[in-house]
C-alpha cells in the first residue's frame, strides 16, 4: 500500500521531477549493486584463498608428521630384530635378563638414540612386566599398560604386527610434568616368527608441539591434532589434550565418503581445514575465525562507501542538470500553450510562434510542431468557415432532391392505378417493377441487404426486360431458403445479370439466366450463369486482369465496381471469377463470407 502511494505521488509529479528521480535512482542502484557484488566477490575470493592456503598448510604438516612417524617405525624395526632383544625376551621368564645381553643392548640403543632428541624412552613388555627399560622412564604404568591391553584386544593392525601410534598423552609428574605420547608394536622371534612381547616407544611431546606450531602464522587461529575417535592429541590449549574434541569438529570426522583433505564452516563463524594422515589416521585441523578473514575488508568497505557517496553525489548533480536541460524548453512551451486559446487565435498568428532554437533535437521538433499547429489551426478555422457555408448549401440541395423522388413515386402510382382501371395489367406490372427498382436504388446504398431482396430486384429488372424480349429470357434461381436470408452487399448481382442481358443475348432470340448459391466452410458462393454468346479468350483474359467491364446501357455499377466493393467490404481473400466459352455462355462466380443478418 505504501509503495503504491509513493508510485502514485511520483506519477503525478512533473516531468522534471520524474527524470531526476528515475536517473538518480538508476545511478544509485548501479553503484550500490556493483559495489555489493564486487565486495562480495572479493570477500568470497579471499575466503577461498585463505581456505586453500590453510588446507595446503595442514597437508604439509600432516606430511611432516607422517615422515616423522615413519622414522620411528624404522627405528622400531631395527631394534626389534636385534639379537640381544630376542635373547632377553625369550629367556626372561626362565633365566631373567643376562647381563651381557643387557649391556650390549644398552650400548646399541645408546648408539641409536645419541643423534635423536625426540625419543623419551624405549620399554619392552612381557606379561605386564618390563624386562628392559631404556631412557627416561618412571614406575607409573597406569597410563601405558591398560592401553597396551586394549590394543592387544581390539586393534587388528596391532595384532598383525604393525606399528600403532596410540595418541595417548602421558604426563610425568616426577619429571616436572613432562608430556609424552607412545607408539607400540609386537616383537617377533626372528627364527619362529612368534610373538615374544611388546615394544613401547615413548616420544617426547615437545617435538610434536614443534611440528604443529609451524601452522601458527601469528593470526588468532586454533590448531588441533585429533585421532579418528575425536580425541585431542594436540591443542593450543593444553587443557583440551586427552579430551574429546568439540562436537562441531568431531562430527566431520565420521562423514561417510569424506576426502582426506576438506574444508568446513564451523558454527557459521569459523573456517576449519581438515587433513587426515594416510599413515596414522590422525587429523590435522586448523581453524580460522571468519572475522579474521574479513577484517582486512573493513577498510575496503569504507573506501567503497566513500566512492559510492562521491559517485552518487555526482550522479545527482548530473541528473539535476539533465532534467533541467530537458524540461526548461518544455516549460517555456507549456507557458506559451497556456496563453493560447482557440477562441483567441487570430489569423495573423506570427507573434504567437516560438523562436527557432539552435540545433535540432526532440524539443526542437516539438517547437516546430507547435509552430506548424498554430498555422494549421488558423488555416482550419478558415476552411471550417468555408465548409460550413458549403454544408448549408448542400443541405438545401438535398431538401430539394428529396421532393423529386416522392413526386416520381406518386406519379407512377397514379399511372399504375389508371392502368389497372383500364385493365392494362401487363403495363401495370412493368410500372410496379420500375417503382420497386427506383425505391431499391434510392434507398441507402451502403446498407447491406438480404440475398432474397437482391434476387427480388433482379426479378423486377427481368420483368421489364421481358417486355422488350417478349418473354424470351428465363430466370432460374437455385438457392436454399436459409441461404436467401444471408446478408450481402447491395447491387452485387444486378450488374452481372444486366451485362448478361445486354451482351450475352444480343444476337440470340432466347436464353436462360441461372443463379445458384451455397454455403461451405463459412463461405457463400454465388454463381450467375447464362447460355448466351459467351466471351472470346482475349476479352476474358483482359477481364480477369482488370475486372473492369461495364456498359453504357447498365445502371452504371459495373463489374469493376463490384470487385472494388467486395475487396473493401470483405477483404482481398474474397472476390469474383469469370469462366466463358464462345457460343456456350458465361459463368460469374462470387465468393464472400456467409454472414447472417439481424432479425427484422
Amino acid at each position: 500500500m505504501l509503495g503504491r502511494f509513493a508510485w502514485n505521488r511520483l506519477y503525478g509529479t512533473s516531468i522534471k521531477t520524474k527524470i531526476f528521480v528515475y536517473y538518480a535512482s538508476l545511478i544509485v542502484i548501479i553503484f550500490i549493486a556493483c559495489s555489493f557484488f564486487l565486495y562480495t566477490y572479493m570477500q568470497s575470493y579471499t575466503r577461498n584463498l585463505v581456505g586453500d592456503y590453510t588446507s595446503s598448510a595442514t597437508q604439509q604438516t600432516s606430511a611432516k608428521l607422517d615422515a616423522w612417524m615413519q622414522e620411528i617405525e624404522t627405528l622400531s624395526k631395527a631394534i626389534m630384530w636385534n639379537a640381544n632383544v630376542r635373547n632377553i625376551m625369550v629367556y626372561y621368564e626362565q633365566n631373567g635378563v643376562d647381563s651381557k645381553d643387557r649391556s650390549e643392548l644398552y650400548n646399541y640403543l645408546t648408539l641409536l638414540m645419541t643423534p635423536r632428541d625426540d625419543i623419551y624412552s624405549i620399554q619392552f613388555v612381557e606379561n605386564n612386566s618390563f624386562p628392559i627399560r631404556f631412557g627416561n622412564y618412571f614406575d607409573d604404568m597406569n597410563g601405558m599398560l591398560p592401553t597396551l591391553e586394549a590394543l592387544d584386544r581390539s586393534n587388528k593392525d596391532y595384532q598383525g604386527g604393525s606399528m600403532v601410534f596410540t595418541g595417548s598423552v602421558l604426563r610425568h609428574a616426577a619429571d616436572n610434568g613432562k608430556m609424552t605420547f607412545f607408539a607400540a608394536r609386537k616383537i617377533y622371534d626372528k627364527f619362529t616368527f612368534t610373538t615374544i612381547g611388546d615394544m613401547v616407544i615413548e616420544v617426547d611431546y615437545s617435538k610434536l608441539r614443534q611440528v604443529m606450531r609451524q601452522l601458527d602464522n601469528g593470526k588468532s587461529k586454533a590448531h588441533y591434532l585429533l585421532d579418528p575417535t575425536g580425541r585431542v592429541i594436540y591443542s593450543d590449549n593444553e587443557k583440551e589434550i586427552g579430551q574429546q574434541a568439540a562436537p562441531e569438529y568431531a562430527q566431520f570426522l565420521a562423514e561417510p565418503g569424506a576426502p582426506a583433505n576438506f574444508t568446513r564452516t564451523i558454527s557459521a563463524n569459523v573456517l576449519a581445514a581438515f587433513s587426515q594422515s594416510d599413515y596414522t589416521g590422525w587429523y590435522v585441523v586448523s581453524a580460522t575465525p571468519l572475522s579474521e578473514i574479513v577484517s582486512p575488508f573493513q577498510r575496503i568497505q569504507q573506501m567503497f562507501l566513500l566512492v559510492n557517496l562521491i559517485g552518487i553525489s555526482i550522479a545527482l548533480i548530473l541528473a539535476a542538470m539533465l532534467s533541467r536541460s530537458i524540461t526548461r524548453p518544455l516549460t517555456k512551451l507549456v507557458g506559451k500553450m497556456k496563453g493560447i486559446r482557440i477562441g483567441n487565435i487570430k489569423l495573423d498568428s506570427s507573434q504567437s510562434l516560438l523562436p527557432v532554437q539552435q540545433g535540432y533535437n526532440e524539443i526542437q521538433k516539438i517547437n516546430d510542431t507547435f509552430n506548424d499547429m498554430i498555422a494549421s489551426i488558423n488555416r482550419m478555422i478558415q476552411e471550417s468557415y468555408e465548409a460550413e457555408l458549403k454544408q448549408k448549401e448542400t443541405e438545401l440541395k438535398v431538401l430539394r432532391a428529396q421532393i423529386n423522388p416522392h413526386f416520381l413515386y406518386n406519379t407512377l402510382d397514379v399511372i399504375n392505378w389508371k392502368l389497372v382501371i383500364n385493365n392494362q395489367n401487363d403495363i401495370s406490372k412493368l410500372v410496379r417493377a420500375l417503382t420497386s427498382i427506383l425505391r431499391y436504388n434510392i434507398a441507402e446504398s451502403g446498407k447491406p441487404v438480404r440475398l432474397r431482396e437482391e434476387i427480388a430486384q433482379i426479378d423486377n429488372y427481368l420483368k421489364i426486360q421481358q417486355a422488350r424480349f417478349e418473354d424470351r429470357i428465363e430466370l432460374v434461381v437455385d438457392i436454399d431458403p436459409e441461404v436467401m436470408e444471408l446478408v450481402v452487399c447491395k447491387f452485387l448481382l444486378q450488374p452481372i445479370v444486366e451485362n448478361a442481358v445486354m451482351h450475352g443475348f444480343k444476337q440470340r432470340e432466347e436464353g436462360t439466366i441461372t443463379i445458384r448459391g451455397q454455403v461451405r466452410d463459412g463461405t457463400l458462393t454465388l454463381e450467375v450463369g447464362d447460355n448466351g454468346g459467351g466471351i472470346d479468350r482475349q476479352t476474358l483474359d483482359s477481364l480477369q486482369r482488370s475486372q473492369s467491364f461495364s456498359s453504357s446501357n447498365s445502371t452504371g455499377i459495373g463489374i469493376h465496381n463490384i470487385s472494388q466493393r467486395m475487396a473493401l467490404y470483405y477483404g482481398n481473400e474474397y472476390g469474383i471469377r469469370f469462366a466463358s466459352e464462345p457460343g456456350l455462355g458465361t459463368t460469374v462466380t462470387l465468393t464472400l463470407p456467409a454472414a447472417a443478418g439481424a432479425d427484422e
